[in-house]
């Protein structure tokens, strides 16, 4: 079931009308008939309004199903969203190389919130063995597209230049993470 973004009323999948106010679904079916034609923005969408209580009644093996699409179909988001769920067994068991698979393809893709993930993945230890160099790397990676809290931390590592990282470090860090 879905929400009302208007009036909270809970709707069944594909209305065409909210029947507590008479509000349009036309944006849900949208993402319903995109989805269906293999749209994996429209199934990462999809995915993210099963997770939201706002938006749906939350069903997150439905989240999964649509999420899993989305990230097959290339949806970057998906991708980081997938390796989510299965860190957290959020629709499914929890599975750790699916979790860094996911989350790895959707850093690799330019996502910023996974780069910070692996890095937070790779310092504690989290589904990955630790490793400081590669968290590094993925920090650096993400403080190049802005994200605040990873030049915090490289900051409070002493790191928040990375001077002492010459590039052959960097590309060798790269290179290693490639090879897994």
């Amino acid at each position: 079931m879905l929400k009302c973004v208007e009036c909270g009323h809970l709707v069944k999948e594909k209305e065409e009308f909210c029947d507590g106010c008479g509000a349009s679904m036309e944006v849900y079916n949208r993402w319903f008939k995109g989805a269906e034609e293999n749209d994996a923005f429209s199934q990462a969408s999809l995915g993210v309004i099963y997770r939201n209580e706002k938006l749906s009644v939350v069903d997150l093996e439905k989240s999964f199903y649509w999420t899993k699409k989305g990230a097959e179909g290339g949806d970057s988001n998906a991708q980081g969203a997938l390796g989510g769920m299965y860190l957290n067994g959020q629709g499914t068991e929890v599975d750790f190389e699916k979790s860094y698979y996911w989350t790895r393809k959707s850093a690799e893709q330019g996502n910023t919130t996974a780069k910070w993930n692996l890095a937070c993945d790779f310092l504690q230890g989290t589904g990955v063995e630790k490793d400081v160099f590669k968290a590094i790397y993925w920090l650096i990676e993400a403080r190049k597209d802005g994200y605040e809290d990873a030049a915090n931390l490289l900051e409070k590592m002493n790191i928040a230049d990375a001077h002492f990282f010459s590039e052959d470090i960097l590309a060798s860090i790269k290179y290693i993470n490639k090879e897994e």
